[in-house]
This record gives C-alpha cells, structure tokens and sequence, in this order.
C-alpha cells in the first residue's frame, strides 16, 4: 500500500517540481545542453514502444529533439507525489502538447493529452532525478 500523499516534505516536492519544469524546459526551449543529467545514468525515457536509456542516448535524443524546425510548449497539470521509500518517490503529471512546424509564431494546434509517469530518486548527492520518465498517451492528435 502507498503512504499517503501529505508525507512529501516542501523542500522535496520543490526540488521534484523543478525537475520535472527543467525536463518539460529543455525540450520547448531548444536547450538540451545538460538534458542527460536530469536522470540516473541508467535511467530510462519511455515513449510508446522507444526507450531511450542512459546518459548518452537522453542525451542524443535531446539534442534531435530540440534540433527540429518545430516549435512546442507543453502545459503541466495535476502533479500527484507518493511517497515509495526514503529515496524514492512516485509520480503522475497530466501534460498538454501544443506543436507547430517552423520557429516562429503559428497555430497552436493541440497534439496531444498525455499522462507522464514518473518515478523519481535521490542519489547520494541528495539531488532527485528521474529514474524512469514514461509518456502515456490520453488523447492524441493525428498528424
């Protein structure tokens, strides 16, 4: 059975929201440098059937990501936190994906509704980083 919500101290749920803002920044941003290190090293992104695990390959998928002539923001929703262990934290957040081909301003058209589930841990270094990050369609838009 998982503890309840409310057991998540503030400087915790601080640190794992400004992940979770850094993670959802770079992408939008075109700035992957340092993407890699928002996770374990052998954790682990999971989109559909892709994974994409380790330092060297989040990273290389951030800098295709970002290298695309397209533009993106992603609206974040409903962050729920419980609590696993000491160092080990579960969590759920709603996203919303605007996309649009080119970099300047266009319609925003509504990609998708998807369900990040994440789980989050604190290495020894007391820094919290995705261990495992995966995207789970809700409603999503034909292209």
């Amino acid at each position: 059975m998982h503890a309840i919500r409310g057991d998540i101290d503030t400087p915790t749920r601080s640190a794992i929201h400004d992940l979770v803002v850094e993670f959802t920044w770079k992408l939008d941003h075109a700035e992957p440098a340092g993407f890699a290190e928002l996770f374990e090293t052998d954790g682990r992104f999971v989109t559909g059937q892709a994974v994409t695990a380790g330092t060297a390959a989040l990273q290389a998928f951030a800098n295709g990501r970002t290298a695309m002539a397209r533009t993106s923001r992603s609206v974040l929703s409903n962050h729920r936190l419980v609590r696993l262990s000491t160092s080990s934290i579960e969590g759920t957040v709603l996203v919303t994906l605007y996309m649009h081909d080119g970099l300047e301003a266009g319609e925003p058209i509504a990609q998708s509704v998807a369900e990040y589930r994440d789980i989050y841990v604190r290495g020894a270094d007391h820094v919290w980083r995705f261990r495992e990050r995966r995207s789970v369609p809700i409603f999503t838009r034909s292209v």
